[in-house]
């Protein structure tokens, strides 16, 4: 976006940098994607996106952990039905550990005490994974955005703890490069090492030769 600072050659190259961006992000899919991924990087967030758009985009990430949330807890479900199919004494062991005296509690730190209060309040607040969710991203969003030039995988893989849905939804959408220069480059490599007088070798042999190349 050019600002008054900018010379006539920079205002002029951001225009034509902001025209070519318009052509190519015209389609409905692409702009909803571009949309998510602003919404969900922290050095942007809601700033360069319309009321609509954010709507729309915080709508889409809203359904997204929703449905998040459904999978982990069938999958959670999946795992103890398994569980316990493969020990049918699970409940007698849990039965003979509950009959065990208890440990003896330790003390706990001031810290620790109000750490546990301060967990306990915001679960409260937020009883229904619906809820839990729009207390994140209100959070989030009500968060300052950090600099430009800071890393936001990085900044998410700090904050992971704090926005733990919103995490992983954005590893999803900003691990999405923004260039085909890796993708070229890697077919460059897999077109030096699968020559005429290498025809023959197993697809499963190339990635493992394309994975050396690039990681050696």
């Amino acid at each position: 976006m050019a600002t008054d600072d900018d010379t006539s050659l920079t205002a002029d190259l951001k225009a034509r940098i902001k025209a070519d961006f318009q052509k190519r992000y015209t389609g409905d899919v692409a702009q909803t994607l571009q949309n998510t991924a602003t919404w969900l990087d922290p050095r942007y967030k809601t700033a360069y996106l319309t009321e609509e758009e954010c709507r729309n985009a915080a709508d889409k990430i809203k359904d997204e952990m929703i449905a998040f949330e459904v999978e982990w807890a069938l999958a959670g479900d999946t795992a103890d039905e398994a569980h316990r199919n493969e020990d049918p004494n699970a409940s007698d062991n849990n039965e003979n550990v509950n009959d065990q005296p208890a440990a003896k509690k330790t003390k706990k730190s001031l810290a620790e005490l109000l750490g546990q209060v301060k967990k306990t309040s915001t679960s409260a607040n937020a009883t229904t994974p619906a809820a839990r969710i729009d207390l994140e991203m209100s959070r989030y969003v009500s968060a300052p955005e950090i600099e430009l030039d800071a890393n936001p995988l990085q900044w998410w893989s700090m904050h992971a703890g704090v926005y733990p849905s919103l995490a992983k939804l954005a590893r999803k959408y900003l691990c999405v490069c923004g260039t085909s220069s890796a993708s070229k480059r890697l077919f460059s490599v897999a077109g030096n090492i699968v020559t005429a007088k290498r025809s023959l070798v197993k697809p499963h042999k190339v990635d493992m030769l394309v994975f050396l190349a690039k990681n050696l």
